[in-house]
């Protein structure tokens, strides 16, 4: 089963104003499980597509790709999604 990054989860969620339940609704899921992929924890398939689709319907807020603190590990250009 695959792990979602929870770092990227949060970034995703803080740039499009969501909070954990309003991505659960978005996503068809349990607010637990949610909750569970933001510690770390396996998710099926069939959810993490699930999330995807969610944080899809919703896009970004306008400018809040830039003011919301992306994941470390994004320093490097080959990670960033921005370019």
């Amino acid at each position: 089963m695959p792990i979602v990054d929870a770092e990227r989860l949060r970034y995703e969620m803080h740039t499009r104003g969501l909070l954990g339940r309003d991505l659960a609704r978005l996503a068809h899921v349990d607010a637990n499980t949610i909750s569970r992929a933001l510690g770390g924890r396996p998710v099926t398939t069939r959810t993490l597509m699930r999330l995807t689709s969610g944080l899809l319907t919703q896009p970004p807020l306008r400018m809040a790709t830039d003011l919301v603190a992306r994941p470390a590990r994004w320093d490097s250009d080959a990670e960033n999604p921005r370019g």
